[in-house]
């Protein structure tokens, strides 16, 4: 390789150069920069000095616009008069007195204010002037042509404004205009002119030429080549070179023009350049020795810089240079030192950082495990990641991602990517046992080029476990509605049989009132009423278990809700299971009859699927105790007083020891898919718990389960009203019944008249009302169905008590919980018989009915 010379040797051959080159050149060269130099200089004066003169117009000029838009917004903002928008103006034009003339020109283009005022002036159709037309159809301001002022002999320009009802004009004397322009010119080194945007002088270093009106040829050159900025350029102007600088002002596009002519402003430099050669000379001299001088100063600075250039690269980012000589050596140092103090602080950035991230990689409560993409080796683990897979972090290192993945295939088609993505994958831990959880990915480059993949993991399994609750609740919510609707199709049935019901039994007590006594016939007549009986307590128990609205808690004989669920169960299970029922005690407890419906069904049911495969003994008792005081089962909350014991016992399989710690937990259950929810000894113990009982259970396996239920008893007792033993009730007045089966009306009518009862029978309620409302017939009292085609009992109530209110009318209904007593006695309904109607009940409530009127 050549030898590189030194920059001490290219120093001295340039000096040499920079003292011969000179001494030939000076004159030639040293005049051509002066000469630019001195243009450039007075170009740059130029500039400036228009720049400022063009401030000062367009201040002018948008003082003059705010004044206008501020006098708008006075008149937009209060409804003057007449005479006080005259006043208005002329305060404006008083105050701002470049204003020569204000006026207000309504929407169809007419002058309708003016200052000062000029009668003559108002009225004027301005309409066809373009400060009119442009104002009205651009909405902006408008500038107008300037004008010379007949009364001011000066130049003119308005400006024009839209306000709400029209446009307001204001007439901008450019008197000032002219006066700033005359100082700013110097006679004949400095000449300005001033043209509007139809080439006509406003300003002009001779005044005829702006009251003639005269134009500028060049304006279109001017307005063409301007391009947002000051231009200075050479051109021939009334037979001399002028140097030309234009601006414009963009608001109303004014073309401003300094003219300066070359000769005068280059004069001094030929006055000179006989000293300048000599002085040429002498700065060569002078040059060469100070050159000479700095070049060891130079020479040191730069072998300064290559120190420190070499102390930084070894890691010492604290090195500076200072006591640096020249000023473009000493900009060279600072930037140098700011760039080491970058690199220090960069530095210390990286190791916050780097501190940062260690510090959120170990407390992050997500699992993060750094992976190599081409291995699938850990590489990396913070600490929640060793307490979520139980290794220890050094066995992790020996790990690969297989071995943590239970879907391989999938994790690593992911990592193979290359892209970030969030999955669901199951992961196993050290001791094998694979958990569901959500995995993030993504990618990055170390400084080698290996390609790491971040995974963040987090265990879901309570996330899942919710999500199967969740699951589970919207089953148990669909098993719901279909019990709802089974309970509607139920109550339906039940309705429909209780017309059966009524008429089987209507008929059979006809039959049984004409049969001869202690006959055969007679006996027969008996098992049909005593069945018909028991299928009307069947049907009731059916609608009472059918009801959807919730009962209010009321004193209930647990006696008669066993007997009620007994006969339920009875028919519900199969006869390979006995059931065994002692009842001891009469206890009264405060309770919704529904809810402890629903206690002993779920009991019942769950001993039920105990013995279903051997059969066996399902045993239902009631007893009572002096107090809760007697069982391991008292807690703080548990009342004081007599309580009844109520027993479900089976002889099933029993329950395993480790469950039954969970059967009142929420959805847990032993049954197969579609045999359980688990919801409900978890329901039942909700019941309980709500007034305010407790429940025990006892089991053993093989052997059987008995759950106990302790329930607070009532001090008082409740009465009962007995019908059934009771003489007939007998009387002559006229019923009128309505009822919309025939076979309900046909025994009801007999038995009434057997009775002693003059009847009217009706199976279409709206001739009953017909009837009633003509006052053909007259009757005592109204026997009514509750629910009929095109007219309900109760509206048919409604319509009788309002031509009879004194009437007493009795309602029949199979479903007693749609009738509202307040409703029903506001309506003349004095009472109600629940379908299927017996001759005894009928008699004695008609009775009681008549004899209150």
């Amino acid at each position: 390789m050549p030898t590189k010379k030194s920059l001490k040797w290219f120093l001295i051959i340039s000096l040499v150069l920079a003292i011969l080159v000179p001494i030939l050149l000076v004159g030639t060269i040293f005049t051509n920069v002066l000469t630019t130099s001195l243009k450039k200089n007075i170009i740059t004066g130029n500039e400036s000095l228009s720049q400022s003169f063009v401030y000062q117009i367009e201040a002018y000029l948008d003082q003059s616009l705010k004044d206008l838009l501020s006098l708008k917004t006075m008149i937009e903002k209060q409804d003057f008069e007449m005479l006080h928008i005259n006043s208005l103006l002329d305060s404006v034009r008083q105050n701002k007195d470049h204003f020569t003339k204000i006026q207000v020109i309504d929407t169809s283009g007419v002058t309708r204010f003016v200052s000062p005022f000029d009668p003559e002036f108002i009225g004027i159709d301005l309409s066809n002037t373009p400060l009119f037309k442009q104002t009205q159809k651009t909405r902006k301001a408008y500038w107008s042509n300037t004008f010379i002022s007949p009364q001011s002999n000066q130049p003119v320009v308005s400006i024009s404004i839209p306000y709400i009802n029209g446009i307001i004009t204001g007439y901008l004397s450019l008197e000032n205009l002219i006066e700033v322009a005359k100082k700013v010119g110097q006679g004949d080194k400095m000449r300005i002119t001033i043209t509007d945007q139809t080439s006509s002088f406003i300003v002009h270093y001779k005044d005829n030429m702006v009251f003639e009106r005269g134009f500028d040829p060049n304006y279109e050159m001017f307005k063409n080549t301007y391009q947002g900025r000051i231009m200075t350029m050479e051109m021939d102007h009334e037979g001399e070179v002028m140097l030309a600088t234009t601006s414009m002002i963009t608001q109303t596009n004014w073309i401003i023009v300094f003219y300066q002519p070359m000769k005068k402003l280059f004069a001094p430099i030929r006055s000179i350049y006989f000293f300048m050669v000599i002085a040429a000379a002498v700065i060569i001299i002078t040059t060469t020795i100070l050159c000479v001088r700095h070049i060891k100063t130079i020479l040191h600075i730069l072998n300064k810089f290559t120190q420190s250039a070499e102390i930084m690269s070894k890691g010492h980012y604290d090195e500076r240079i200072t006591n640096i000589r020249y000023k473009e050596f000493i900009r060279l140092a600072n930037q140098f030192n700011l760039m080491a103090g970058a690199v220090e602080s960069r530095q210390m950035e990286l190791k916050e950082n780097e501190e940062k991230y260690k510090s959120i990689f170990t407390a992050a409560q997500d699992a993060i495990i750094l992976v190599d993409t081409q291995t699938g080796s850990i590489i990396n683990v913070n600490n929640f990641a060793t307490c979520l897979y139980s290794y220890e972090e050094k066995h992790f290192f020996s790990l690969n991602l297989e071995k943590i993945c239970d879907e391989k295939d999938n994790t690593l088609q992911k990592m193979n990517e290359k892209e970030n993505w969030r999955s669901i994958n199951h992961h196993r831990k050290k001791d094998g046992v694979v958990f569901p959880v959500e995995v993030s990915g993504s990618f990055h480059s170390q400084a080698d080029g290996k390609q790491i993949c971040t995974l963040v993991v987090r265990d879901i399994t309570k996330r899942m476990d919710q999500e199967k609750q969740r699951r589970q609740m919207e089953g148990q919510l669909s098993q719901a509605r279909k019990m709802e609707a089974i309970g509607t199709l139920a109550g339906g049935i039940a309705h429909d049989f209780n017309n059966i019901l009524g008429a089987i039994i209507g008929f059979a007590e006809l039959a049984l009132s004409a049969a001869e006594k202690k006959s055969k016939q007679e006996k027969h007549i008996q098992r049909i009423l005593t069945a018909g009986k028991r299928a009307s307590e069947l049907v009731r128990q059916i609608l009472s278990f059918a009801r959807s609205t919730n009962q209010e808690k009321k004193p209930v004989r647990l006696k008669d809700i066993i007997r009620e669920v007994t006969t339920l169960v009875r028919a519900s299970i199969p006869m390979s299971i006995d059931i065994e029922v002692d009842l001891e005690s009469e206890a009264i407890v405060m309770a919704d009859p529904i809810d402890l419906h629903q206690v002993l069904m779920n009991l019942c049911t769950n001993a039920w699927h105990a013995m279903k495969d051997k059969g066996g003994t399902l045993t239902i008792s009631l007893k009572e105790s002096p107090s809760f005081d007697d069982t391991h089962t008292r807690n703080q909350t548990s009342p004081t007083g007599r309580c009844a014991i109520l027993s479900v016992a089976d002889t099933g399989h029993g329950i395993n020891k480790n469950h039954l710690s969970k059967i009142f937990d929420p959805y847990f259950t032993t049954k197969a898919v579609g045999d359980g929810s688990g919801m409900g000894l978890s329901v039942v113990q909700g019941i309980i718990r709500s007034i305010r009982g407790t429940i025990d259970v006892k089991s053993d396996p093989d052997t059987g389960t008995c759950f106990s239920i302790r329930l607070p008893v009532l001090q008082k007792d409740i009465p009962e009203q007995t019908i059934a033993g009771q003489p007939l009730q007998t009387g002559k007045e006229t019923i009128l019944v309505v009822d919309d089966e025939e076979m309900i009306v046909t025994p009801t009518v007999a038995n009434l008249e057997a009775l002693g009862y003059k009847t009217l029978a009706f199976t279409d309620p709206e001739a009953a009302l017909e009837m009633v409302e003509k006052g053909t017939h007259a009757f005592d009292l109204v026997l009514t169905d509750m629910t009929m085609p095109k007219l309900s009992g109760f509206d048919l109530a409604r319509k009788i008590n309002q031509k009879l209110p004194d009437l007493p009318i009795i309602l029949c209904s199979g479903f007693m919980d749609e009738i509202h007593p307040e409703n029903a006695a506001a309506n003349g309904i004095q009472s109600f018989i629940s379908k299927p109607v017996t001759r005894d009940v009928l008699s004695l409530k008609i009775r009681e009915a008549l004899n209150n009127v």
